[in-house]
C-alpha cells in the first residue's frame, strides 16, 4: 500500500511568476515548431520540465506540467467562448469583462467557478495563450469579437474559415503601452492557422467581381 501511496503526486502551488514563466517557455516552444499536433513529445516535455526547474527552482514534473498545459488550454477556450457571445466586451488594458447579468448566469450553468473568476479577474494572459493554443482548441461556435461592430458576411466567412481550420481566438486590439504581456516581442496580429498575418482585402462589390470574372 505504501508503494501505491508514493505514486500519488501532491498538488504544487503555481505562483503568478511561475505561471508566467511556464507560459513564456510554451510560447517559445510553439514558435520554434516543437508542438506535435496538440502536445509535445515526451523528450520535449522533459526539456520543458528541466527549464522550469532551472528558472523556478521547483521540480513540477512532466505530469504536473501537462496538467497545467491542459488547464491553460481550457481557460483559453472558455474565455474565447465568453468573448464570442453576443453583447460581451472585454477591455484588455483593465482586464475587465462587461456583460449583462443574464449572460453571466448562462455561463454559470456551464462552469460557475471558472466564469466567476473571469467576471472578477478576466484572463490576464489571453493574447499569448491565443498564440499558443489557437491551433489546438476549438470553441463551440462563431461569435462577434468583443469591442467590435457586428461582423459582415465577409468577416463571418473569415471567422468560419479560421474555425474550421483550427482554433478560434477572439482578437481584441490593445494599446502599445499594454503591460505584463508575454513575451515582450509579441507581434500584434490576429491569430490564424497559417501562421501568416492576415490583411484585409479591399471590399469589392459582387457586380465588380462578376465583371472581373467575365473579363478573364
Amino acid at each position: 500500500m505504501g508503494g501505491h501511496r508514493d505514486k500519488i503526486k501532491e498538488p504544487m502551488s503555481w505562483s503568478d511568476e511561475n505561471e508566467h514563466n511556464f507560459i513564456e517557455i510554451l510560447y517559445e516552444k510553439v514558435k520554434s515548431n516543437a508542438l506535435q499536433c496538440s502536445t509535445f513529445t515526451k523528450d520535449e516535455w522533459g526539456r520543458i520540465n528541466a527549464t522550469m526547474k532551472t528558472n523556478t527552482k521547483m521540480d513540477y514534473g512532466v505530469d504536473r506540467l501537462k496538467g497545467k498545459w491542459n488547464r491553460l488550454r481550457k481557460v483559453h477556450r472558455m474565455f474565447s467562448e465568453l468573448l464570442g457571445h453576443t453583447g460581451v466586451t472585454w477591455d484588455p488594458n483593465t482586464n475587465k469583462v462587461n456583460a449583462v447579468e443574464e449572460v453571466w448566469q448562462h455561463f454559470y450553468t456551464i462552469n460557475k467557478s471558472d466564469y466567476k473568476i473571469f467576471k472578477r479577474e478576466g484572463c490576464k494572459h489571453y493574447h499569448i495563450l491565443g498564440e499558443i493554443f489557437s491551433g489546438t482548441t476549438a470553441t463551440g461556435g462563431l461569435g462577434n469579437a468583443s469591442t467590435q461592430l457586428p461582423t459582415n458576411s465577409e468577416e463571418e466567412r473569415q471567422l468560419e474559415d479560421d474555425f474550421l481550420n483550427g482554433g478560434v481566438h477572439v482578437h481584441v486590439e490593445t494599446l502599445d503601452d499594454e503591460v505584463d504581456e508575454v513575451p515582450k516581442t509579441r507581434r500584434r496580429e490576429e491569430i490564424g492557422t497559417s501562421g501568416e498575418r492576415r490583411r484585409k482585402e479591399p471590399k469589392i462589390s459582387k457586380s465588380d467581381k462578376l465583371e472581373a470574372c467575365m473579363a478573364q
